[in-house]
């Protein structure tokens, strides 16, 4: 599926350790999130060609981590608040705030599997969603890392999807969008993540007309 015109564009890092240090330093998630939110399959509406997507929410999910139904059914989770004496173990089977959920391995096509493969299409056409094997929970935003390979002369703009929590309308919930993450050959941008344990996933496009592929992360 083609996505549109990103909606935001974010500054990127000029240092990728910067956010494994970060990551490194971040609090437990039983301390972090005010206990666990499971979305229901049914909440989550079809996405619109180049808009957000809004996930409804009910007010006492506010500052839990909300774990989408892409990632509960995985972790065979019931839909709603998780009960209090569950939380620890919940936690445990998604796995660190700011990091890949511990029982799920990365599975890719390639060497490095802390990477996934993308190629962007010849004609500048957008290669649609391609979606990380692993889930990443975090509430102080996300960081794409892509590449072009070596071997590829090819130049691309790549957008990368992030979740914000607000308001639409008077309604409470999670915002699901598209933002740009740089143009070029390769950049590290960060995104919004906001409390919510879902899979990264990216889009890209080639800007020089040639076909090439590339990784990310």
């Amino acid at each position: 599926m083609a996505i549109g015109v990103a909606l935001a564009v974010l500054l990127p890092t000029s240092a990728g350790t910067a956010n494994a240090a970060t990551q490194d330093k971040a609090p437990s998630a039983e301390t972090q999130y005010n206990g666990i939110f499971v979305v229901s399959e049914t909440a989550v509406a079809p996405e619109a060609e180049g808009a957000a997507t809004f996930i409804p929410l009910p007010e006492n999910a506010r500052q839990s981590l909300v774990v989408l139904p892409e990632v509960a059914r995985k972790l065979d989770l019931k839909t709603g608040k998780v009960a209090k004496s569950d939380e620890a173990r919940v936690f445990g089977e998604l796995g660190s705030p700011g990091g890949k959920k511990k029982s799920e391995p990365t599975v890719t096509p390639m060497a490095n599997s802390d990477y996934t493969n993308f190629y962007a299409p010849i004609g500048g056409g957008w290669s649609g969603e391609i979606r990380r094997n692993t889930s990443f929970i975090g509430s102080a935003g996300h960081y794409y890392n892509w590449y072009m390979d070596g071997s590829s002369s090819t130049t691309v703009c790549g957008q990368g999807v992030g979740y914000y929590q607000g308001y639409n309308g008077g309604s409470f919930g999670l915002w699901r969008a598209w933002y740009d993450v740089g143009c070029g050959r390769a950049a590290t941008v960060r995104v919004p993540w906001d409390n919510v344990s879902a899979y990264p996933a990216f889009n890209v496009r080639s800007i020089s007309w040639t076909g090439g592929f590339g990784q990310f992360q």
